[in-house]
């Protein structure tokens, strides 16, 4: 009987993710963004894939409420607080992601709980 798989033997790497991590950091600011990304795109209601990465979130959909929601979820599973501001005022997944991962990389030293962009 063939050995079963691990979870990360048997799931394909996601689109455009190397399948070694460098040692700076790679697969965390990869997780990263698929964390964001998929939240976002939960939140939304529409598949992570369909997401634009360039386009304000506020012009695609998300109002208050998703904010909210979105922002709410993203500081309970990555510690990472984002103001409900800036997702209104016409933020975009790419811009959220390169906030998060600043300040992920600007914090490995200490964690003093949830930070705020």
């Amino acid at each position: 009987m063939a050995a079963v798989p691990t979870p990360r033997e048997a799931a394909p790497p996601a689109a455009g993710r190397r399948d070694n991590a460098d040692s700076d950091g790679t697969d965390a600011r990869d997780s990263l963004t698929d964390k964001v990304a998929q939240v976002l795109a939960d939140v939304m209601r529409i598949p992570a894939a369909r997401l634009p990465r360039r386009r304000p979130l506020n012009r695609i959909g998300l109002d208050s409420l998703m904010a909210n929601e979105a922002a709410a979820r993203i500081r309970r599973e990555t510690g990472i607080q984002i103001p409900l501001v800036s997702l209104l005022r016409g933020a975009t997944l790419d811009d959220v992601i390169a906030a998060a991962q600043s300040d992920t990389s600007a914090a490995t030293s200490c964690d003093h709980g949830p930070r705020q962009l």
